[in-house]
């Protein structure tokens, strides 16, 4: 019998995390099996130990994926259409499933999101075809409806091999997020990314960048 090595990743919250949030890795762990389960490209949860047991602090066991963010892609057009429906499915996954875990954000940290005027940007950008992509795929919410936001949804938390999206990572901030929740409320974010050095490409999409 042969036997055969697996890649995976071991991976603990920081410091502040762990004394501030409780059950935060229990928590990434069940959440991670409950998007896993739903179909959505996340890492699989493998391990979990609340303890210091296995790691020397709280931690969790996470399945490698062969990607990594890519900021400069070589076909402009298939990486806008697949990240607009990645972006899609998040919206579309139920917030109502077991394990996710979410906690609720004040309004007002979207509130200037929340209209649905596609932002001004330069062309080769093709805001337009995100823009049309993301209202073609999300479905309007009543008020007694919600969506499932990823919370830090950029370039840089997304896996990419040979041109092909395979998986978004970092979900330690996902929210519910009620009726008024668009397809807006995260593409300037997704555009724009952080306003590191190596985001520049995505921060210049927007004529009048959001300030985070």
């Amino acid at each position: 019998m042969t036997a055969t090595l697996e890649q995976m990743i071991a991976d603990w919250p920081n410091d502040w995390t762990l004394e501030n949030v409780s059950n935060a890795v229990v928590d990434e762990f069940n959440r991670l099996g409950a998007l896993h389960s739903g179909g959505l490209p996340v890492q699989a949860p493998v391990f979990v130990d609340e303890t210091e047991e296995h790691f020397g602090r709280p931690g969790l066991v996470i399945g490698y994926i062969d990607g990594e963010p890519d900021l400069n892609p070589d076909d402009p057009n298939k990486y806008v259409e697949q990240f607009a429906h990645l972006l899609a499915q998040i919206h579309h996954f139920d917030p109502k499933t077991s394990g996710l875990a979410l906690a609720e954000r004040p309004v007002r940290q979207f509130a200037r999101f929340m209209k649905d005027d596609m932002p001004q940007a330069n062309p080769v950008f093709q805001v337009d075809r995100i823009w049309a992509a993301l209202a073609s795929n999300c479905i309007r919410q009543d008020k007694e409806q919600a969506v499932l936001l990823h919370g830090d949804f950029w370039p840089g938390n997304t896996l990419w091999r040979n041109g092909s999206l395979l998986a978004v990572i970092d979900w330690e901030q996902p929210r519910r997020w009620g009726s008024t929740a668009g397809p807006s409320d995260q593409l300037p974010r997704a555009l724009v990314g952080t306003r590191r050095p190596g985001d520049a490409r995505f921060y210049r999409a927007l004529s009048r960048p959001a300030s985070y």
